[in-house]
This record gives structure tokens, sequence and C-alpha cells, in this order.
């Protein structure tokens, strides 16, 4: 059970490594409808959208590495009570996804206003 739980808590963490490396590469030569940062600000130009999606590229990677590191730490700590810290580590991980939109609509508020 406890090796299944610590997969489960590096789900979201590896996935945000493996879409960080992919936005970070990958330009996304255009807007699209299915898959980016998509958002009213990363969408108003061409410019704004790569560079939305290569800076939410790069929070995702380096937090996503650090969410894996800080996420088997816990695990272990946890590991009599895995059920329930693993809700606390999922909790954490998704208040940093969610901060690192927060992050992006700053920087493009900052580089291209409104």
């Amino acid at each position: 059970m406890f090796w299944f739980m610590l997969l489960m808590n590096l789900l979201i963490p590896l996935t945000m490594v493996f879409v960080g490396i992919y936005f970070k590469k990958a330009a996304l030569p255009e807007i699209n409808p299915l898959f980016g940062y998509r958002t009213r600000r990363s969408m108003a130009s061409l410019e704004a959208w790569q560079f939305s999606n290569r800076l939410m590229g790069s929070y995702w990677f380096k937090y996503g590495l650090a969410l894996s590191m800080i996420s088997i730490i816990f695990s272990f700590l946890l590991k009599d009570q895995i059920e329930y810290g693993s809700l606390f580590i999922m909790l954490v991980q998704m208040c940093v996804m969610f901060y690192t939109i927060y992050l992006v609509e700053k920087a493009l508020k900052q580089k291209f206003g409104n």
C-alpha cells in the first residue's frame, strides 16, 4: 500500500516536470484552443502566448523537481499515516501549481500590461 501511495504522490510533480520540459522546449508556435497555458492575457498575442508557455514550463520544471523530492521525503516521514499524509501532500502540490499561475499572470502583466 505504501509504494502505491508513494507513486500517487509523485503523479503531480512528475507531470509538472515532463510538461515543463515540453513547454520550455516547444515554442507552441500558434495559439490553439486545446493545449498550452490558456488565459486571456496569454492569448492576447503570439508573443504573450510563447512567453507565458515558456515561463510556465520553466516554473513547472523547477517546482516539479522540488515537489518530487519533498513528496518522497514526506511520504517516508508519514509512512504510518500514508493515506492522510497523501492528502496533505497533494494539497500542497496543488497549491504550488496554482501559485505558478499567479507568477505567470504577474509576469505577463508586467511585460505586456493589462
